[in-house]
């Protein structure tokens, strides 16, 4: 009976030493992402919107175009001043 047992280990050695199994196949590693877009430089002057889901104030640095409200996660497209009228 240890003939058998030395027969399989020496068969499992064989399979181990043989190779990755028949397609498959190594890839190189991947390049890095390239980083995310900077955010806007820091800026004193601010602007307001209103939350287009929930409908809370939100304020953001100008010239952001996209704002995420902190309460509802929403993403919120900035419009500047000169792009929409009020209407009373």
């Amino acid at each position: 009976m240890a003939s058998k047992e030395e027969d399989m280990a020496e068969a499992e050695e064989e399979e181990e030493e043989e190779g990755p199994p028949p397609g498959w196949q190594s890839f190189p590693p991947q390049p890095s992402l390239p980083p995310p877009p900077t955010p806007p430089p820091p800026s004193s002057e601010l602007g307001q919107m209103v939350c287009g889901s929930c409908r809370r104030l939100l304020s953001y640095p100008k010239g952001s175009r996209h704002v995420q409200c902190q309460c509802c996660q929403m993403i919120n497209f900035v419009l500047e001043g000169s792009c929409f009228l009020f209407h009373l």
